[in-house]
Protein backbone atom coordinates (compact mmCIF):
# COMPACT_ATOMS: atom_id res chain seq x y z
CA UNK A 1 0.00 0.00 0.00
CA UNK A 2 1.59 3.26 -1.15
CA UNK A 3 -0.03 5.22 1.63
CA UNK A 4 1.47 2.95 4.28
CA UNK A 5 4.93 3.00 2.73
CA UNK A 6 4.99 6.79 2.52
CA UNK A 7 4.13 7.16 6.17
CA UNK A 8 6.86 5.20 7.90
CA UNK A 9 8.94 8.29 8.70
CA UNK A 10 6.14 10.27 10.36
CA UNK A 11 4.79 8.07 13.13
CA UNK A 12 3.47 9.00 16.56
CA UNK A 13 4.32 7.09 19.74
CA UNK A 14 2.39 7.77 22.93
CA UNK A 15 3.70 6.34 26.17
CA UNK A 16 1.36 4.54 28.56
CA UNK A 17 1.56 1.61 30.94
CA UNK A 18 2.36 -1.77 29.36
CA UNK A 19 -0.28 -4.52 29.16
CA UNK A 20 -0.64 -7.84 27.40
CA UNK A 21 -1.83 -7.53 23.83
CA UNK A 22 -3.06 -10.44 21.71
CA UNK A 23 -3.09 -10.68 17.92
CA UNK A 24 -4.84 -13.70 16.45
CA UNK A 25 -4.39 -13.98 12.70
CA UNK A 26 -5.29 -16.03 9.68
CA UNK A 27 -3.27 -15.74 6.47
CA UNK A 28 -5.16 -16.75 3.34
CA UNK A 29 -2.94 -18.14 0.60
CA UNK A 30 0.85 -17.88 0.34
CA UNK A 31 1.10 -18.07 4.10
CA UNK A 32 4.64 -17.54 5.40
CA UNK A 33 6.24 -19.91 7.88
CA UNK A 34 6.69 -17.14 10.43
CA UNK A 35 5.20 -13.76 11.34
CA UNK A 36 7.16 -10.97 13.01
CA UNK A 37 5.70 -8.23 15.21
CA UNK A 38 7.42 -4.82 15.31
CA UNK A 39 6.95 -1.54 17.08
CA UNK A 40 7.61 1.23 14.58
CA UNK A 41 9.79 3.90 16.12
CA UNK A 42 12.38 5.84 14.10
CA UNK A 43 13.47 2.33 13.16
CA UNK A 44 11.28 -0.79 13.54
CA UNK A 45 11.98 -2.64 16.78
CA UNK A 46 11.26 -6.39 16.87
CA UNK A 47 8.98 -7.26 19.78
CA UNK A 48 7.90 -10.83 19.12
CA UNK A 49 7.30 -13.46 16.46
CA UNK A 50 5.09 -16.50 15.93
CA UNK A 51 5.01 -19.60 13.76
CA UNK A 52 2.24 -19.85 11.16
CA UNK A 53 0.61 -23.30 11.00
CA UNK A 54 -0.47 -25.14 7.87
CA UNK A 55 -3.91 -23.49 8.04
CA UNK A 56 -2.31 -20.05 7.96
CA UNK A 57 -3.07 -19.38 11.61
CA UNK A 58 -0.86 -17.63 14.14
CA UNK A 59 -1.15 -16.03 17.54
CA UNK A 60 1.01 -13.43 19.21
CA UNK A 61 0.55 -12.59 22.87
CA UNK A 62 2.99 -10.05 24.16
CA UNK A 63 3.31 -6.92 26.24
CA UNK A 64 3.38 -3.51 24.61
CA UNK A 65 4.09 -0.42 26.65
CA UNK A 66 2.98 2.31 24.31
CA UNK A 67 -0.05 3.27 22.29
CA UNK A 68 1.30 3.85 18.84
CA UNK A 69 2.22 2.30 15.53
CA UNK A 70 3.08 -1.36 15.02
CA UNK A 71 3.32 -3.76 12.13
CA UNK A 72 3.22 -7.47 11.50
CA UNK A 73 5.19 -8.79 8.57
CA UNK A 74 6.53 -11.83 6.80
CA UNK A 75 9.34 -9.74 5.29
CA UNK A 76 10.22 -6.08 4.80
CA UNK A 77 8.10 -5.82 1.65
CA UNK A 78 5.03 -7.65 2.93
CA UNK A 79 3.59 -6.14 6.08
CA UNK A 80 0.51 -4.64 7.69
CA UNK A 81 0.44 -1.45 9.72
CA UNK A 82 -1.53 -1.33 12.98
CA UNK A 83 -2.37 1.27 15.61
CA UNK A 84 -2.49 -0.48 18.97
CA UNK A 85 -2.83 0.36 22.61
CA UNK A 86 -1.77 -1.86 25.52
CA UNK A 87 -4.39 -4.51 26.24
CA UNK A 88 -5.85 -4.67 22.73
CA UNK A 89 -7.09 -8.05 21.57
CA UNK A 90 -7.53 -8.15 17.83
CA UNK A 91 -8.10 -10.63 15.07
CA UNK A 92 -6.78 -10.30 11.54
CA UNK A 93 -7.48 -11.96 8.24
CA UNK A 94 -5.10 -11.07 5.42
CA UNK A 95 -3.75 -12.27 2.11
CA UNK A 96 -0.33 -13.82 2.46
CA UNK A 97 0.93 -12.25 -0.76
CA UNK A 98 -0.29 -8.73 0.03
CA UNK A 99 -0.98 -8.39 3.72
CA UNK A 100 -1.90 -4.70 3.49
CA UNK A 101 -4.46 -5.27 0.71
CA UNK A 102 -7.96 -5.02 2.25
CA UNK A 103 -7.23 -6.90 5.50
CA UNK A 104 -10.12 -7.70 7.82
CA UNK A 105 -9.45 -6.38 11.32
CA UNK A 106 -11.47 -6.58 14.53
CA UNK A 107 -10.58 -5.25 17.96
CA UNK A 108 -8.59 -2.18 16.86
CA UNK A 109 -10.82 0.67 15.64
CA UNK A 110 -7.83 2.85 14.83
CA UNK A 111 -6.34 0.15 12.60
CA UNK A 112 -9.69 -0.27 10.87
CA UNK A 113 -9.67 3.43 10.01
CA UNK A 114 -6.29 3.12 8.30
CA UNK A 115 -7.61 0.58 5.82
CA UNK A 116 -11.13 1.91 5.52
CA UNK A 117 -9.87 5.18 4.10
CA UNK A 118 -6.55 3.90 2.79
CA UNK A 119 -8.28 1.41 0.49
CA UNK A 120 -10.37 4.19 -1.04
CA UNK A 121 -7.34 6.42 -1.48
CA UNK A 122 -5.24 3.67 -3.05
CA UNK A 123 -7.95 2.90 -5.62
CA UNK A 124 -8.01 6.55 -6.62
CA UNK A 125 -4.20 6.71 -6.71
CA UNK A 126 -4.05 3.78 -9.13
CA UNK A 127 -6.61 5.44 -11.41
CA UNK A 128 -4.71 8.73 -11.27
CA UNK A 129 -1.47 6.99 -12.23
CA UNK A 130 -3.19 5.44 -15.23
CA UNK A 131 -4.67 8.76 -16.33
CA UNK A 132 -1.35 10.55 -15.88
CA UNK A 133 0.19 8.28 -18.50
CA UNK A 134 -2.36 9.53 -21.03
CA UNK A 135 -2.13 13.17 -20.01
CA UNK A 136 1.69 13.33 -20.18
CA UNK A 137 1.75 12.36 -23.83
CA UNK A 138 2.41 14.96 -26.53
CA UNK A 139 1.63 15.61 -30.21
CA UNK A 140 -1.88 14.25 -29.87
CA UNK A 141 -4.27 14.86 -32.75
CA UNK A 142 -7.89 14.04 -33.49
CA UNK A 143 -9.34 11.26 -31.35
CA UNK A 144 -6.18 11.07 -29.26
CA UNK A 145 -6.56 14.71 -28.23
CA UNK A 146 -10.20 14.10 -27.33
CA UNK A 147 -9.14 11.15 -25.18
CA UNK A 148 -6.49 13.29 -23.50
CA UNK A 149 -9.02 16.01 -22.67
CA UNK A 150 -11.35 13.38 -21.22
CA UNK A 151 -8.47 11.97 -19.15
CA UNK A 152 -7.65 15.44 -17.81
CA UNK A 153 -11.25 15.99 -16.77
CA UNK A 154 -11.43 12.59 -15.08
CA UNK A 155 -8.11 13.26 -13.33
CA UNK A 156 -9.50 16.51 -11.93
CA UNK A 157 -12.67 14.75 -10.74
CA UNK A 158 -10.72 11.99 -8.99
CA UNK A 159 -8.34 14.46 -7.36
CA UNK A 160 -11.33 16.31 -5.96
CA UNK A 161 -12.82 13.03 -4.73
CA UNK A 162 -9.56 12.15 -2.98
CA UNK A 163 -9.61 15.52 -1.25
CA UNK A 164 -13.19 14.96 -0.13
CA UNK A 165 -12.32 11.54 1.32
CA UNK A 166 -9.41 12.90 3.35
CA UNK A 167 -11.46 15.86 4.55
CA UNK A 168 -14.19 13.46 5.62
CA UNK A 169 -11.71 11.37 7.57
CA UNK A 170 -10.23 14.41 9.33
CA UNK A 171 -13.65 15.86 10.12
CA UNK A 172 -15.09 12.63 11.55
CA UNK A 173 -11.97 11.41 13.38
CA UNK A 174 -9.81 14.47 14.21
CA UNK A 175 -8.29 12.87 17.31
CA UNK A 176 -7.37 9.60 15.64
CA UNK A 177 -3.74 8.70 15.12
CA UNK A 178 -4.86 7.26 11.78
CA UNK A 179 -5.09 10.84 10.50
CA UNK A 180 -1.31 10.83 10.30
CA UNK A 181 -1.43 8.43 7.36
CA UNK A 182 -3.20 11.07 5.28
CA UNK A 183 -1.52 14.37 6.15
CA UNK A 184 0.60 14.36 2.99
CA UNK A 185 -2.52 14.20 0.81
CA UNK A 186 -4.15 17.45 1.92
CA UNK A 187 -2.28 20.79 1.93
CA UNK A 188 -2.84 22.42 5.35
CA UNK A 189 -2.78 25.94 3.94
CA UNK A 190 -5.70 25.10 1.63
CA UNK A 191 -7.73 23.26 4.27
CA UNK A 192 -7.16 25.09 7.57
CA UNK A 193 -10.60 24.26 8.95
CA UNK A 194 -10.06 20.51 9.18
CA UNK A 195 -6.39 20.79 10.12
CA UNK A 196 -7.36 23.08 12.97
CA UNK A 197 -9.60 20.30 14.30
CA UNK A 198 -6.93 17.62 13.87
CA UNK A 199 -4.20 19.73 15.46
CA UNK A 200 -6.40 20.72 18.39
CA UNK A 201 -7.59 17.17 19.05
CA UNK A 202 -4.19 15.50 18.81
CA UNK A 203 -2.27 18.22 20.64
CA UNK A 204 -4.76 18.34 23.51
CA UNK A 205 -4.48 14.57 23.99
CA UNK A 206 -0.73 14.19 23.49
CA UNK A 207 0.91 17.59 24.21
CA UNK A 208 4.19 16.06 25.42
CA UNK A 209 4.64 13.69 22.52
CA UNK A 210 7.53 14.72 20.30
CA UNK A 211 5.76 13.80 17.06
CA UNK A 212 2.51 15.52 17.99
CA UNK A 213 4.49 18.60 18.97
CA UNK A 214 6.34 18.49 15.68
CA UNK A 215 3.07 18.36 13.76
CA UNK A 216 1.70 21.17 15.91
CA UNK A 217 4.76 23.33 15.28
CA UNK A 218 4.51 22.78 11.53
CA UNK A 219 0.80 23.56 11.42
CA UNK A 220 0.80 26.60 13.70
CA UNK A 221 2.32 29.12 11.23
CA UNK A 222 0.14 27.74 8.44
CA UNK A 223 -3.11 27.85 10.40
CA UNK A 224 -2.47 31.10 12.25
CA UNK A 225 -4.72 33.87 10.93
CA UNK A 226 -6.13 31.55 8.31
CA UNK A 227 -9.53 32.31 6.85
CA UNK A 228 -12.23 30.97 9.12
CA UNK A 229 -10.09 31.08 12.28
CA UNK A 230 -10.99 33.39 15.18
CA UNK A 231 -8.74 36.44 15.37
CA UNK A 232 -6.75 36.54 18.63
CA UNK A 233 -7.95 39.03 21.23
CA UNK A 234 -6.43 42.51 21.18
CA UNK A 235 -6.41 44.58 24.36
CA UNK A 236 -4.91 48.08 24.07
CA UNK A 237 -5.41 51.63 25.43
CA UNK A 238 -7.14 54.18 23.21
CA UNK A 239 -6.16 57.86 22.90
CA UNK A 240 -7.83 58.61 26.26
CA UNK A 241 -6.09 55.73 28.00
CA UNK A 242 -9.22 53.59 28.14
CA UNK A 243 -8.63 49.88 27.58
CA UNK A 244 -10.44 48.65 24.49
CA UNK A 245 -10.85 45.05 23.37
CA UNK A 246 -11.37 43.66 19.90
CA UNK A 247 -14.03 41.32 21.29
CA UNK A 248 -16.18 44.34 22.21
CA UNK A 249 -17.27 44.46 18.61
CA UNK A 250 -18.63 40.95 18.17
CA UNK A 251 -21.81 41.24 16.17
CA UNK A 252 -20.17 43.67 13.74
CA UNK A 253 -17.89 43.25 10.76
CA UNK A 254 -14.50 44.59 11.88
CA UNK A 255 -11.49 45.69 9.89
CA UNK A 256 -8.32 45.29 11.95
CA UNK A 257 -5.84 47.91 10.74
CA UNK A 258 -2.18 47.94 11.80
CA UNK A 259 -0.68 51.31 10.85
CA UNK A 260 1.54 54.20 12.06
CA UNK A 261 1.65 57.94 11.56
CA UNK A 262 5.14 57.64 10.05
CA UNK A 263 4.03 55.03 7.47
CA UNK A 264 3.50 56.55 4.01
CA UNK A 265 1.53 53.62 2.52
CA UNK A 266 -0.69 53.66 5.64
CA UNK A 267 -1.46 57.34 5.19
CA UNK A 268 -2.35 56.71 1.54
CA UNK A 269 -4.96 54.18 2.65
CA UNK A 270 -6.72 56.72 4.88
CA UNK A 271 -9.06 58.20 2.22
CA UNK A 272 -10.34 54.72 1.38
CA UNK A 273 -10.82 53.84 5.06
CA UNK A 274 -12.70 57.08 5.67
CA UNK A 275 -14.90 56.40 2.66
CA UNK A 276 -15.87 52.84 3.64
CA UNK A 277 -16.32 53.76 7.28
CA UNK A 278 -18.73 56.56 6.39
CA UNK A 279 -20.69 54.22 4.13
CA UNK A 280 -20.98 51.21 6.40
CA UNK A 281 -20.56 52.28 10.04
CA UNK A 282 -24.34 52.39 10.48
CA UNK A 283 -24.71 48.97 8.83
CA UNK A 284 -22.62 47.06 11.37
CA UNK A 285 -19.07 47.90 10.30
CA UNK A 286 -16.20 49.01 12.54
CA UNK A 287 -12.50 49.75 12.09
CA UNK A 288 -10.10 48.82 14.88
CA UNK A 289 -6.76 50.56 14.23
CA UNK A 290 -3.64 49.55 16.14
CA UNK A 291 -0.72 51.96 15.99
CA UNK A 292 2.94 51.03 15.70
CA UNK A 293 3.94 54.56 16.62
CA UNK A 294 6.51 55.31 19.30
CA UNK A 295 5.49 58.95 19.72
CA UNK A 296 2.11 59.46 21.34
CA UNK A 297 2.08 63.07 20.16
CA UNK A 298 2.68 62.12 16.52
CA UNK A 299 0.02 59.41 16.74
CA UNK A 300 -2.64 61.69 18.17
CA UNK A 301 -1.74 64.47 15.74
CA UNK A 302 -2.22 62.14 12.76
CA UNK A 303 -5.61 61.06 14.10
CA UNK A 304 -6.68 64.70 14.61
CA UNK A 305 -5.40 66.06 11.29
CA UNK A 306 -6.89 63.20 9.26
CA UNK A 307 -10.15 63.18 11.25
CA UNK A 308 -10.05 59.47 12.01
CA UNK A 309 -13.18 58.87 14.05
CA UNK A 310 -13.07 55.10 14.50
CA UNK A 311 -11.39 53.04 17.24
CA UNK A 312 -7.71 53.97 17.67
CA UNK A 313 -5.47 52.08 20.10
CA UNK A 314 -1.75 51.70 20.65
CA UNK A 315 0.92 51.01 23.27
CA UNK A 316 3.60 53.22 21.63
CA UNK A 317 6.08 50.36 21.51
CA UNK A 318 6.91 50.72 17.81
CA UNK A 319 7.66 47.27 16.29
CA UNK A 320 7.51 45.78 19.78
CA UNK A 321 3.78 46.56 19.81
CA UNK A 322 2.23 43.60 21.62
CA UNK A 323 -0.63 42.85 19.19
CA UNK A 324 1.68 43.33 16.21
CA UNK A 325 4.03 40.69 17.59
CA UNK A 326 1.16 38.34 18.39
CA UNK A 327 -0.24 38.74 14.87
CA UNK A 328 3.16 38.28 13.24
CA UNK A 329 3.06 41.72 11.61
CA UNK A 330 6.23 42.33 9.60
CA UNK A 331 5.03 45.20 7.45
CA UNK A 332 2.30 47.84 7.48
CA UNK A 333 -0.38 48.57 6.57
CA UNK A 334 -1.61 45.12 7.55
CA UNK A 335 -5.36 44.54 7.59
CA UNK A 336 -7.75 41.72 8.37
CA UNK A 337 -11.50 41.71 7.84
CA UNK A 338 -13.52 39.82 10.47
CA UNK A 339 -17.08 38.57 10.40
CA UNK A 340 -19.63 39.09 13.17
CA UNK A 341 -18.23 36.13 15.13
CA UNK A 342 -14.69 37.46 15.06
CA UNK A 343 -13.57 34.98 12.40
CA UNK A 344 -11.18 36.06 9.68
CA UNK A 345 -12.83 36.57 6.31
CA UNK A 346 -9.72 37.75 4.51
CA UNK A 347 -6.37 39.33 5.26
CA UNK A 348 -4.24 41.89 3.43
CA UNK A 349 -7.34 43.61 2.07
CA UNK A 350 -6.53 47.11 0.82
CA UNK A 351 -7.66 49.71 -1.64
CA UNK A 352 -10.22 48.80 -4.25
CA UNK A 353 -10.17 45.15 -3.17
CA UNK A 354 -11.36 46.20 0.29
CA UNK A 355 -14.11 48.34 -1.22
CA UNK A 356 -15.32 45.50 -3.41
CA UNK A 357 -15.35 43.02 -0.55
CA UNK A 358 -17.45 45.35 1.58
CA UNK A 359 -19.86 45.91 -1.30
CA UNK A 360 -20.32 42.14 -1.42
CA UNK A 361 -21.18 42.16 2.29
CA UNK A 362 -23.23 45.33 2.67
CA UNK A 363 -24.24 46.26 -0.88
CA UNK A 364 -23.61 49.58 -2.62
Amino acid sequence: MKLILSFLCTLLIIAVEGQNTTITGNINGNAPAKIFFYEVLQQPVLIDSADVNTKGEFKIKTEIKTTGFYRIQSDVKNFMMLILKPGDNLTIQANGGKMNKNPQIKGSPESVLIYKYGTLIDAIAEALDSLSGIIKGSNYTGEQQVARQAAMQKHEELTLKQTEIVREMFSKHPGSLACMFFVNLLPPASHPDVYTKVDSALYSQYPDNIYVKDLHQKLTPLLFLSEGSVAPEITQPDTAGKIRKLSEFRGKYVLIDFWASWCGPCRREIPILKDVYAKYKDKGFEIFSISLDKSEAAWKAAIYVNELNWIQVGDMKYWACVPAKEYGVSGIPFMLLLDKEGKIIQKNLRGEELKQRLIEIFGE
